[in-house]
């Protein structure tokens, strides 16, 4: 169906619609090959599964009739599992379970499904020891890691610890290994496309595996950018797939990158399983994109650290813009708001009142000589003043800001010069 291997994060997304494709496939050859002009499937009318063999056998074979007696309510009268128990009965067919002691299953390489029973109630948690078929609990996993050694080429699992076996040989065996160590276990409320949801748990030892190990080959050859489309596009494709749409050029596309990205995923993984856990031991490719000399904290001869300078610039310039384009509008703003107390100098008015006081002084008779202290305290704070304003100019800088604070400096120097000389010819200074 695929060189599918490089498809697998996208079947394990929901592990079980995978195999309706190839089943949809095969009943189309089979009606083909018979000359039948209907397919009839047993799917009920709440599952995923109608739609998915359905829209297969549409893509197919759209000719072909397709009869579902699970929603031909007039003739179809069984309702449940219940019923289709008592019908078997009631026609001497002895089943090897009944209702109340069997989860309703879904089998193949990949997995085994589960559902029913208390699983129908997500507040209770699943009877582990009486569902489980491939799998124990990590509680009763080995106390010891067992330790694996695969390889790939080109996306392809090819050896398992050391031996050449068919991919379907090394699922199997994983299965096994996986299982020993509960690995694979998940407890799920899945979102169907009909509009309910229902809850499972399914065991994928293999899958698990395989999923984690060929991830962890990935992150050593693949650059970050086609990483990420990766996962995204591997989102869609498990979402598409789902939805029973395996037969589509979207799928196909989608698929065709997918494939793409897999030419140089050639390489060796290790790793060890642990009472549920995969744990890394180790990776390594001819194709690795990991470099030592640029990975550590020491200077290589292709990386220099002042390189980061001029990176971090043309990476950070759409912050740096964003926060002086707000600063700018915070500014506008605060200008536009009119304040006499932040427009009018202050300092005009401590110099008209000490004016004030002055002339009031001197008219009622006081002795000038009293302010000669004042004055030369005055000249000297005039002269710090001047020179602090001094040490916190900076010529060229004043004058890259442009004419605006020259002009705003000069008339500012213009109105305490015209007060200074008014107040003096008022009090008959000048």
């Amino acid at each position: 169906m695929c060189r599918g291997w490089c498809c697998i994060r996208a079947f394990l997304s929901s592990r079980n619609f995978h195999a309706r494709p190839v089943i949809a496939k095969k009943l189309v050859e089979i009606a083909r090959k018979e000359g039948a002009v209907a397919i009839c499937h047993g799917a009920t009318g709440k599952g995923n599964d109608q739609i998915r063999f359905e829209l297969g056998i549409k893509a197919l074979a759209p000719d072909i009739k397709i009869i579902a007696p699970w929603r031909m309510t007039d003739l179809w009268t069984m309702q449940s599992r219940e019923d289709e128990i008592e019908f078997c009965k009631a026609h001497g067919i002895t089943l090897p379970f009944d209702a109340n002691h069997s989860y309703s299953r879904d089998r193949n390489l990949w997995h085994i499904s589960h559902e029913g029973l208390e699983l129908e109630d997500p507040s209770q948690a699943p009877n582990y020891d009486d569902m489980l078929v491939l799998s124990v609990t990590p509680e009763k996993a080995p106390d010891k890691e067992t330790e694996i050694t695969m390889t790939f080429e080109q996306g392809v699992p090819k050896t398992l610890n050391g031996k050449a076996m068919k991919v379907s040989e090394i699922i199997t065996e994983l299965n096994k290994l996986g299982g020993e160590n509960g690995i694979g276990i998940v407890d799920i409320v899945e979102n169907r496309v009909v509009g309910m949801k229902s809850r499972g748990v399914y065991e994928t030892p293999g899958g698990t595996i395989l999923m984690a190990a060929h991830d962890q080959l990935e992150e050593l050859i693949l650059d970050r950018e086609t990483m990420e489309a990766k996962k995204k596009l591997g989102s869609q494709f498990a979402q598409v797939v789902y939805e029973g749409k395996w037969y589509t050029p979207l799928r196909e596309a989608i698929q065709a990158f997918v494939e793409s990205t897999q030419k140089y995923v050639t390489g060796e993984v290790k790793f060890k399983l642990y009472k549920g856990n995969i744990i890394k031991n180790g990776t390594t490719s001819p194709y690795s994109l990991y470099n030592e000399s640029l990975a550590s904290f020491t200077t290589g001869d292709m990386y220099d650290h002042h390189d980061a300078d001029g990176f971090i610039t043309l990476f950070g310039l759409p912050l740096k813009v964003r926060a002086m384009k707000l600063a700018e509008v915070k500014n506008n703003q605060k200008s536009s708001n009119f304040s006499l107390k932040k427009t009018f100098p202050m300092f005009i008015l401590y110099f008209v009142l000490a004016a004030i006081i002055t002339t009031v002084s001197l008219h009622i008779g006081v002795n000038s000589n009293v302010f000669l202290p004042i004055k030369e305290l005055s000249k000297f704070l005039i002269i710090m003043a001047m020179a602090a304003i001094g040490l916190n100019s900076n010529v060229i800088h004043l004058i890259k800001t442009g004419g605006k604070p020259l002009l705003v400096g000069a008339s500012c120097w213009c109105g305490i010069t015209i007060v200074s000389l008014l107040m003096q010819h008022v009090m008959g200074i000048w």
